[in-house]
C-alpha cells in the first residue's frame, strides 16, 4: 500500500491508498469546506517536480500585503522589486529574517535556489 501526505493548513494528514484511507481524507475536506478554508492536496513527492514558493511578507516593521511567487526546479526567477513601505526607510533588498536585520538578496535579483523561502524587507 502507498502512503501519501495531504496538507490542510499547518496540519498534515496521512491516508493509505485504499478506499478506507481516502474516506478519512474526504471527511477532512468536508470539514475544511464547512469552515470556509482552502484545502490544498498533494503528495510529499511534489517537491521532486520542482515546485517551490517564494513568500514575501511585510515583516515586523513594514506595511503591505503578503505575496507569493512560484519557482520551478532548475530555473531562476526574478525577485520582486520595492514592495513594502516603512516610515523613514527605503527598501533596498530582501531579508530571510522577519525583523529585516540582514540583506540576503537585492531587489530584482535572480533567485536560483531550489527551495522554498520566506522574504521580508
Amino acid at each position: 500500500m502507498t502512503r501519501r501526505i495531504f496538507k490542510l493548513g499547518n496540519v498534515a494528514k496521512r491516508a493509505v491508498a485504499s478506499p478506507a484511507g481516502f474516506r478519512g481524507l474526504r471527511n477532512v475536506a468536508m470539514i475544511a469546506c464547512l469552515a470556509g478554508m482552502t484545502m490544498f492536496l498533494g503528495c510529499d513527492k511534489d517537491k521532486d517536480k520542482g515546485d517551490y514558493t517564494i513568500k514575501y511578507s511585510p515583516g515586523t516593521h513594514s506595511s503591505g500585503e503578503d505575496y507569493s511567487q512560484a519557482k520551478t526546479k532548475g530555473e531562476s526567477v526574478t525577485l520582486r522589486g520595492k514592495t513594502y513601505t516603512r516610515a523613514g526607510f527605503t527598501q533596498t533588498g530582501w531579508s530571510k529574517k522577519k525583523e529585516g536585520t540582514s540583506k540576503d538578496y537585492n531587489l530584482l535579483q535572480e533567485y536560483e535556489d531550489d527551495a522554498d523561502v520566506n522574504l521580508f524587507p
